[in-house]
């Protein structure tokens, strides 16, 4: 049986689908996203005021979980993936999407938490 290292480095041939390279590009679409959100939201409401970095944190947060979580689809079922009919993806892959999706969103909501737990401290603080 193959180390993990080995077969990192065999099916990582296309430079496209190294870890950092796949990630990082999700991540630069986060990137953009969060971008685009923020300049909308400054053109349109331009009395509130929303830290950028709580915004590309949160963007950049779903984004770096979904690129690691297509990079390991595709590290560990790669081939059955390029092979797979409509039932191996109705049955094993949309039910591990929705997981996923669920996933996210609940880490969405605990740095939110977080975030507003500090938010209300340092008011508490200047009050």
């Amino acid at each position: 049986m193959m180390s993990f290292w080995d077969r990192l480095k065999e099916r990582s041939h296309p430079l496209i689908m190294h870890p950092a390279v796949f990630i990082g590009g999700f991540l630069l679409v986060g990137l953009l996203f969060a971008m685009q959100s923020w300049l909308g939201l400054r053109m349109w409401y331009r009395t509130v005021s929303l830290s950028i970095f709580l915004l590309v944190a949160a963007w950049e947060l779903q984004y770096l979980a979904w690129g690691m979580f297509c990079w390991a689809l595709w590290f560990w079922l790669g081939p059955k993936l390029q092979k797979a009919g409509w039932k191996y993806l109705t049955f094993r892959i949309l039910p591990l999407s929705v997981l996923m999706s669920v996933g996210v969103e609940m880490m969405l909501v605990a740095v939110s938490a977080v975030t507003d737990e500090q938010a209300s401290d340092v008011v508490l603080a200047k009050g």
